[in-house]
């Protein structure tokens, strides 16, 4: 199985983060070492509870969606200015 095979399965999320990782021992780490850091670092990723856990958290969200804003009962309604002229 060829590299971008065993990668097929992987979201871009999961990459991203398996390359920031990496990112600073590039220029300083010969290549076979480069590659064993990056399988420990996938295999922790994967397999690791916790880091499974923080990996999941950090993940992107879509932004809940917008509500209309509504009065809530016992509240002061604030002054609103006229969107056009500033006014209130």
């Amino acid at each position: 199985m060829d590299k971008n095979e065993e990668n097929a399965g992987r979201d871009e999320f999961f990459e991203a983060q398996v390359q920031r990782a990496l990112r600073p021992y590039r220029s300083w780490l010969h290549p076979t070492q480069l590659a064993a850091l990056e399988t420990t670092v996938r295999d922790t990723l994967e397999n690791d509870p916790i880091a499974a856990e923080l990996l999941q958290a950090a993940r992107p969200r879509k932004a809940p969606p917008m509500t209309e804003e509504k009065d809530v009962p016992g509240t002061a309604q604030a002054p609103r200015k006229d969107p056009i002229d500033g006014r209130k």
